[in-house]
């Protein structure tokens, strides 16, 4: 194992998302199991030796792309532009352009990796290291009798709230089922897309009474919304693992998810939830699921009983080990 690891990220403490979580948590489970590890940003770094292995976070890809003398890499992959395209054709070709500058990938998942090889990599320069688990679940819960559902997500467009918030007006029954949702994430990332969502909530009397935003929210208020709330709503039509799909199951909550990317794999093939194919299917089934108080507890309580058990990122850092070294010595 070589002696020191680089990863060039972004800040992982500038703003919450799934991709910080996950670099912040690795590399803190690495350093207390004993790598060294140096991180830097973008604007911090230049190219030169005694790096050792030099991950980059694909949110540099084209900046990447773009340098004259690149040494050698590894890329982190959390998304690829292809994967949430409207021109796919286009960025597929771009992707695989500048993914040819790296000489391995570190995988949030297994879709990730699958959709390399799909792409033309091989099996051997991925790495799939899953995310730990943060935050644990107490020794028992309750639930509210009413629906409460909860969407952890920023409000950017590809997590899908804007389309679930419009489906939601339309849906069968949506008057009459007493149901609250909840929305737990950044409103800054992308303001424009967040005002939307904002004004079509204050434009109807149904959304203004019963969406609620909660922000960005630290851990221990996090904990508390799970906690508080009895279903997980994940509206986003493509997830390379998601990470909070699977610390609300981990936390008790049944789940409404979207078929796409690595998300319905959470759910065991629907056995803790329900997975969908678009925005109204997902809300008729949550308004649905909202006149019917014993099934929504049938399902909690199910729920409950079959959470999985939650893996360490103490864990996962091993595991990245094991799989580095393994790599290595393939070279």
């Amino acid at each position: 194992m070589p002696a020191l690891h680089t990863f060039l990220i972004p800040d992982p403490e500038a703003f919450v998302s799934g991709g910080n979580r996950y670099n912040l948590e690795l590399i803190q489970a690495l350093r207390e199991v004993g790598l060294s590890v140096n991180v830097r940003t973008w604007e911090n770094w230049k190219p030169g030796p005694g790096e050792g292995l030099l991950w980059v976070d694909s949110l540099y890809l084209d900046q990447w792309a773009g340098l004259a003398d690149k040494p050698e890499a590894r890329l982190l992959v959390h998304h690829l532009p292809s994967l949430f395209s409207e021109n796919e054709a286009a960025d597929v070709a771009k992707d695989r352009t500048q993914l040819r500058h790296f000489s391995g990938f570190l995988c949030t998942s297994a879709f990730t990796a699958e959709y390399l090889v799909k792409l033309g990599f091989s099996q051997d320069q991925c790495l799939t290291v899953d995310p730990g688990a943060h935050l644990l679940p107490p020794r028992a819960r309750g639930y509210a009798d009413s629906l409460r559902g909860l969407i952890v997500a920023n409000v950017i467009s590809r997590k899908g709230i804007l389309p679930l918030l419009e489906s939601l007006l339309s849906a069968a029954g949506a008057e009459s089922s007493p149901w609250q949702l909840s929305i737990a994430g950044s409103e800054q990332l992308d303001v424009a897309y967040a005002q939307a969502c904002g004004a079509l909530v204050a434009r109807h009397e149904l959304l203004a009474s019963r969406v609620h935003w909660l922000g960005e929210l630290d851990e221990a208020s996090m904990k508390a919304a799970y906690l508080s709330h009895n279903l997980l709503l994940s509206p986003a039509a493509m997830e390379t693992y998601g990470m909070a799909i699977r610390e609300g199951l981990c936390m008790g909550l049944p789940a409404l998810v979207m078929e796409g990317g690595f998300a319905h794999r959470h759910l065991d093939g629907g056995q803790q939830g329900a997975i969908f194919s678009s925005s109204a299917t997902m809300a008729a089934a949550f308004c649905q699921l909202s006149q019917h108080p014993d099934r929504l507890r049938a399902l909690c309580e199910k729920q409950w009983q079959v959470k999985p058990t939650p893996i360490s990122w103490k864990a996962q850092a091993l595991s990245f080990i094991q799989q580095t070294e393994t790599w290595q010595a393939k070279r």
